[in-house]
């Protein structure tokens, strides 16, 4: 599978946390063990390439590194706070060009991702998930969007998931609900409830990056269902959450029965 996202230093205050992550290069490593020959595409800070390319392989997947010329992280007090970005008003740089079977595009802070793809997952993250998944010139033959609550509720001045997937061309839309697990929406279909699943401990950091790279796994590389796939990301979660554990196993890997939603 290939993995657009980027890759950026995470500082946490309490519990202490300094690690180069970000959404495409944790994502990659989340399913490395599941789909051998990950690629990530990603930028990069020019002083932090190789380490990018390093931690790829560690896990062994390859990184293609589009340096910057400048280091951007995000900030967090604990890790149910919310993120503060460093720098503020960062200016796009050239976009990748991004071709596979099976493509996983997040939003960037420095860039964009144009992909072309059989299957794709968007998650915008912090971009406006109001913009058309094909506006920059991306296509897919199949789409799933992948948004949080917030950002679900935010689109088009309010949320009509029919519209939104018709808006994207998407045929698949899911709603993380955070401890109310998820919501899957799909084109002509009644929507399914997705549980949450429990953990011991919550490290709550990364975890959106590691259910779309599950869900993008199972749904578009494995073509799994839309429901099971969330099922198996929402596990996902709870196995990463619970002491930041990477690469996701095999063994998560069997959706349970999902139910009904009223819509």
């Amino acid at each position: 599978m290939i993995v657009a996202g980027g890759s950026y230093l995470e500082v946490c205050v309490r519990p202490e946390w300094r690690r180069l992550f970000g959404s495409g290069l944790r994502a990659a490593c989340a399913i490395s063990r599941l789909s051998p020959g990950t690629e990530l595409h990603t930028y990069g800070y020019a002083g932090w390439a190789d380490d990018i390319r390093h931690t790829a392989a560690a896990f062994g997947c390859r990184a293609h590194v589009q340096p910057v010329d400048y280091p951007i992280w995000f900030s967090y007090d604990y890790p149910l706070s919310s993120a503060r970005l460093h720098p503020s008003g960062i200016g796009p740089s050239t976009a990748l060009s991004v071709q596979g079977k099976t493509v996983l595009r997040f939003g960037f802070v420095e860039g964009d991702a144009v992909v072309q793809a059989e299957r794709a997952v968007f998650d915008p993250q912090s971009n406006d998930p109001s913009e058309p998944f094909g506006a920059n010139g991306s296509r897919a033959d199949q789409l799933a969007l992948v948004l949080n609550e917030a950002e679900a509720a935010g689109t088009l001045g309010s949320f009509d998931p029919d519209a939104l997937m018709s808006r994207h061309g998407a045929a698949v839309l899911v709603v993380k609900r955070g401890p109310r697990g998820a919501i899957v929406y799909q084109v002509g279909d009644d929507p399914i409830e997705i549980p949450v699943y429990r953990s011991e401990t919550v490290f709550k950091i990364g975890s959106g990056d590691v259910f779309s790279a599950a869900f993008a796994l199972h749904w578009g590389e494995r073509a799994i269902d839309a429901a099971t796939a969330a099922d198996i990301a929402s596990k996902s979660v709870a196995h990463f959450v619970d002491g930041h554990a990477l690469p996701l196993p095999e063994s998560l890997n069997h959706g349970g029965p999902a139910r009904n939603a009223a819509r």
